[in-house]
C-alpha cells in the first residue's frame, strides 16, 4: 500500500509544530515589562535623596521629653523598652492613611503625606512641645523598598536602609546579575506623578555604569531581562520527540512510496 504525502499535508503539519513553539511565548514565558521595538524610553535622572511620605507608608516613631537626655544615660539597658517623661512610648509604629492621615498618640489626628522624614520630625517635634519640654523626635520609614527581577532567577525586595543607595548597588545587594540575565538590557521602572516611566541601562557600557550609579527611589523597579528561557530545554523535549517520530514515519512511508 502506498502512502503519498502531499504539499499541503507538509505545510499542515509544519505550521502544526510552529504554532506549538511559539505559541504562549513560548521561548520567553516569564519575560515580563515588555516594549515595543520603537518604544522611547524616559532619561534616567538624579532623584533627591529626601524622601516624601505617601499614604500606606509605614514609619516607627520615637519620642523623648529634654531633648532625648535619656538616650545618652549609660544606666539604660534597653533603648527599646525605654518610655519618656509624660508616658510618651519610646517606639510605636503607624500607617498613614488613605487620607495622609495618622493617629498619634496626644496629638490625635495628623496629616503627613507629602512632606519628607525630615519636615515630619519637626512638625512632630513642634507639636509635641505644646504638651511636653524640649520634646526629642525621631521618624523612620519602614517600608521603602524596591524590587529587584535577576534575569531567570526568584526576585529579590531589597530594603533601603541608605537613602544615598544607587541603582548597581541594589542589584548587588539582591544578588547580582545571574547568567541568565542580560547586562546590556536593564529596566528601571520608576513612578512619577500619576504615571509610571521606563528607563533602559546597559551596563557592558561606561555610559550604562554612571547611570547605574543614579540614586535608586523607593518602590523602583529594577528589571533584569533574562536572556535564554532555562526551561526552555525541558519544555521542547516532548515536542522534539514528537517530531521525530513524525518525521520518521514519513521518512519510512516515503521510502515505501519508492519501491
Amino acid at each position: 500500500m502506498h502512502i503519498f504525502y502531499s504539499a499541503p499535508a507538509k505545510i499542515f503539519f509544519c505550521s502544526i509544530i510552529i504554532c506549538c513553539c511559539i505559541s504562549c511565548n513560548f521561548f520567553f514565558p516569564n519575560k515580563l515589562f515588555k516594549t515595543p521595538k520603537d518604544y522611547e524610553y524616559a532619561q534616567l535622572t538624579q532623584q533627591s535623596a529626601d524622601y516624601k511620605l505617601v499614604p500606606g507608608d509605614k514609619f516607627e516613631l520615637h519620642v523623648f521629653s529634654n531633648k532625648g537626655d535619656k538616650l545618652l544615660d549609660p544606666l539604660l539597658v534597653s533603648v527599646s523598652n525605654m518610655s519618656s517623661s509624660g508616658g510618651i512610648p519610646v517606639s510605636l509604629q503607624y500607617e498613614i492613611d488613605r487620607a495622609g492621615n495618622v493617629n498619634l498618640p496626644v496629638l490625635g489626628i495628623v496629616n503627613l503625606s507629602g512632606i519628607t522624614e525630615q519636615e515630619a520630625m519637626l512638625q512632630l517635634q513642634q507639636l509635641y512641645a505644646e504638651h511636653y519640654i524640649e520634646p526629642y523626635v525621631r521618624l523612620y520609614v519602614m517600608n521603602k523598598r524596591v524590587t529587584v527581577y535577576r534575569g531567570n532567577e526568584r526576585a529579590e525586595v531589597v530594603k533601603l536602609e541608605n537613602k544615598n543607595m544607587t541603582i548597581i548597588e541594589a542589584i548587588a545587594q539582591a544578588g547580582g546579575i545571574t547568567a541568565t540575565g542580560k547586562s546590556s538590557k536593564i529596566k528601571v521602572i520608576r513612578e512619577n506623578a500619576d504615571s509610571l516611566q521606563m528607563s533602559l541601562i546597559d551596563l557592558s557600557t561606561l555610559e550604562g555604569l554612571q547611570l547605574a550609579n543614579t540614586r535608586i527611589q523607593p518602590n523602583d523597579i529594577i528589571y533584569i531581562e533574562p536572556t535564554v528561557n532555562t526551561e526552555l530545554i525541558k519544555e521542547l523535549t516532548p515536542i522534539l520527540t514528537a517530531v521525530s517520530g513524525i518525521i520518521v514515519i514519513y521518512v519510512y512511508f516515503a521510502s515505501l512510496n519508492k519501491i
